[in-house]
């Protein structure tokens, strides 16, 4: 009583998010999960929605206001950026086939691997709201790995096996 419970049935090992809303337009990360939910952000603790497919059953607390929930797929930023730079590399890669760029220390432009990129060149999700192509990335020359600014220590592109 009190209590609304449900499960979710989606692909095993894959993480979700529980948003929810009150008017089908805005949604958040639902944050009134029980304690085994939580997620360690620095020194504060925060709950983020954030759960693991199983088969277990889940509960949030009723309210007084009608609430929509739904489920989306969760990307770590780590992995977000590390994909980010993976499409850096390519497009590198690209522009440097089609205009015949090959030699050793040449280093592509902004403007000249942007339209290789979607929707102008990712951001890092760590930047924020505010954060652009430019103020997260290093493009590097063509015979190095681009580099995220945001977090130059943890979101490393590795080299690929071939």
């Amino acid at each position: 009583i009190g209590q609304f419970d449900f499960s979710i049935l989606g692909e095993p090992g894959r993480l979700y998010r529980i948003q929810s809303s009150t008017n089908l337009i805005d949604w958040s990360e639902e944050k009134s999960f029980p304690k085994e939910f939580i997620y360690y952000d620095t020194s504060s603790v925060r709950r983020n929605g954030l759960v693991y497919n199983n088969q277990n059953v889940f509960s949030v607390p009723q309210s007084s206001l009608q609430r929509f929930y739904r489920t989306t797929d969760y990307v770590p930023p780590l992995a977000a950026c590390i994909n980010n730079l993976a499409a850096i590399r390519f497009a590198k890669e690209i522009w440097s086939l089609e205009d015949k760029q090959g030699g050793v220390g040449i280093t592509p432009g902004p403007s000249e691997i942007v339209p290789y990129l979607k929707n102008g060149g990712p951001a890092c999700p760590l930047a924020g709201p505010g954060g652009t192509f430019q103020s997260s990335y290093g493009i590097n020359q063509l015979s190095a790995n681009p580099s995220c600014l945001i977090s130059p220590g943890s979101h490393i592109l590795e080299e690929p096996e071939y």
